[in-house]
């Protein structure tokens, strides 16, 4: 194998007792050209890396033309090369290419330049090489990058998607949750009119009690290769999770969730206070507020400051808000009374995963074997005002604003000032996805939708690329080719 200045590999099989040379040159598909080889009883000297001449010794045996086409990688399709044996030529044509016909200085100039194009703009494949390619020069560039993480990236960890579809893992098995339970329980109408019911036929059913990682969900070569996105020596990668498991804060890789991951749906294992009533809980609109990324309302967050820290208020506690309902979460440790510790805390906890369980009914094909025994006595109340208390994770008739947590003020801000925006596993069918790909779209920020099934068509407001297959080798996939680019000197020369 020999490699010339284009880059194409050159493959030459010399078959013994035969007067035939088979060569096939291994470029872009669309070039194809015709050279004299030698005979096989010649001597080939190898051709040097940055030269395209060859040797041979000069004879008067007659030469074989061998037609070269190409290799297309893309499609896996080998082109066949065709031998015959021409009339016996001078010895010193024996490694020449042939007279080239009128006007071919011409043709063999349009060639290059062609060759030249598609070695600088790769040509696109449905696998979305090119689009990793893009992508990972916009990282390496230290261009800001916001990563939207759905569901379809923990299915390889084990944790079924929200919604149907298999989303980003070709073995993921079950139904959806989504469609047969979230939507009417996950509301604060419906944990309101029974806190007890809703926690013991709803919340403790369906996700676990102690959070995810004791019960043996660990993240995914896909986590792992976004937290070593974000470390890598010039990107500037944040992510914001619409999951709730907390996969992304236990890689092995060590990054900093502090200041570059935001769960803008909250997380399972934290608690939050609600009150008792809420005034339009759900508008998110600031009608007169300027700014490019809008997710929550920014003047209901500062009421709620105000209430809270309000000095009038200090000789009337009824008055004030509880510091649980939007600015504190509320740890498993601080729940009361004792025994909803024992069973929500997953320090003290006496129920966690186990591989005895009884399995679940038939009927309830989704509920979460390692809660099968787990009953509450009476709901876990707030620390702070005794109140029964939520899981800390975004309901639908609640905003991103009703809550410290989900930092929809950031989440806008990294938005707003991102080059590119990257989808993961995602369905594209919550506020966030709406509001980033509303931004795209008016900005003309290119967007990358890592997926295995769900895709965006491009429009010409919208410049989307679709990256299919399945997260944990798509996204390790484009780590590699970031770290390629940054170990690679002559990639930085011509940046």
């Amino acid at each position: 194998y020999y490699y010339n200045a284009h880059g194409a590999t050159i493959i030459v099989v010399v078959v013994p007792n035969d007067n035939t040379t088979q060569t096939s040159i291994v470029r872009h598909p669309t070039h194809q050209t015709t050279i004299n080889m030698p005979p096989s009883n010649s001597s080939i000297s190898p051709l040097p890396h940055s030269s395209h001449s060859s040797s041979a010794s000069c004879s008067d045996e007659p030469h074989t033309s061998t037609k070269i086409t190409s290799i297309d990688t893309n499609e896996h399709t080998t082109t066949s090369t065709k031998h015959q044996h021409e009339q016996p030529t001078p010895a010193c044509a024996a490694a020449t290419t042939a007279v080239p016909p009128k006007n071919s200085n011409k043709r063999n100039n349009k060639r290059k330049a062609k060759m030249s194009y598609h070695h600088q703009q790769p040509r696109r494949s449905k696998r979305g090489n090119s689009s990793l390619e893009t992508l990972a020069d916009i990282i390496c560039e230290g261009k800001p990058v916001v990563m939207i993480t759905g569901a379809g990236l923990s299915v390889s960890s084990g944790i079924r998607p929200f919604r149907g579809g298999r989303c980003s893992d070709n073995t993921a098995t079950g139904t959806a949750l989504w469609e047969e339970v979230v939507w009417t329980n996950a509301t604060r109408e419906a944990f309101r009119k029974d806190p007890l019911k809703w926690y013991n036929d709803f919340w403790l059913k369906y996700f676990p009690a102690t959070g995810y990682e004791l019960c043996g969900y660990k993240p995914s070569r896909g986590h792992e290769a976004i937290a070593q996105l974000t470390r890598l020596k010039v990107s500037d990668v944040r992510v914001i999770t619409q999951n709730v498991d907390n996969l992304h804060a236990k890689t092995i890789c060590q990054w900093d969730t502090e200041n570059c991951l935001i769960e803008a749906h909250g997380r399972v294992g934290l608690y939050k206070c609600i009150p008792e009533e809420d005034s339009d809980t759900d508008s998110e609109s600031d009608e007169d507020e300027d700014r490019p990324v809008k997710l929550g309302s920014r003047k209901k967050r500062i009421a709620h400051k105000r209430a809270l820290y309000d000095d009038k208020n200090d000789g009337n506690n009824n008055n004030r808000p509880c510091v649980y309902e939007a600015m504190k979460n509320i740890q498993p440790s601080e729940l009361n009374p004792e025994h909803v510790r024992r069973v929500l805390d997953p320090a003290v906890a006496h129920v966690r995963h186990r591989a005895d369980a009884p399995s679940a009914s038939p009927a309830d094909t989704d509920a979460d074997d390692s809660n099968s025994r787990i009953l509450l006595k009476e709901p876990p109340l707030c620390p702070g005002c005794s109140r029964p208390c939520m899981p800390q994770a975004l309901l639908f008739d609640e905003g991103y604003h009703s809550h410290s947590h989900y930092k929809f003020e950031t989440a806008e801000e990294w938005i707003a000032n991102a080059s590119a925006l990257v989808f993961v596993g995602t369905s594209f069918a919550v506020t966030i996805t709406d509001v980033a790909l509303e931004f795209a779209r008016k900005n003309g920020v290119p967007v990358y939708n890592f997926n295995l099934s769900d895709r965006l068509e491009p429009t010409s407001r919208l410049h989307a690329e679709n990256v299919l297959g399945a997260a944990d080798d798509t996204l390790t996939s484009l780590l590699e080719l970031c770290r390629k680019k940054m170990a690679d000197d002559f990639y930085f020369t011509l940046k």
